[in-house]
């Protein structure tokens, strides 16, 4: 009999980006404020300069009752001084110490969302993304 290999171990799993249909994130506003939030994905994408990584938390609104998907991109260099190297730091990452992009995934944080006007509409976006407390 045939040995069977095993397909979809926990490793490759956290490595599969899942596309959504629709952008709810570019979509829900909600007042300005600091929310917990819960990273649930990253995902790349091309951008004018370049490959950015688009970074999707679900954040929890407690006056509301409700949670709802918010985006943060930044181009992928982590240093010191890139607003990426900031993120990876609030999310746990300690300065200079190699980690997988997977391994963030499922990190509890903090966002810092503001109301802005983004091609004629109001959105709310993640305009910093800060440690749990």
């Amino acid at each position: 009999m045939e040995e069977q290999k095993q397909v979809g171990t926990e490793s490759q799993e956290k490595d599969v980006v899942q596309w959504g249909t629709s952008k709810e994130y570019e979509k829900t506003v909600w007042p300005d404020g600091i929310y917990k939030a819960v990273l649930q994905r990253i995902e790349d994408f091309e951008a004018e300069h370049g490959l950015k990584k688009r970074l999707l938390f679900s954040a929890i609104n407690d006056a509301l009752g409700k949670n709802a998907e918010f985006c943060y991109s930044a181009y992928p260099n982590v240093t010191s001084k890139t607003k990426m190297g900031n993120l990876v730091v609030s999310l746990g990452i300690k300065e200079g110490v190699a980690f997988c992009w997977n391994d963030l995934i499922g990190v509890k944080c903090q966002v810092l969302i503001e109301q802005k006007e983004i091609k004629g509409e109001k959105r709310s976006v993640i305009t910093k993304v800060l440690k749990q407390i």
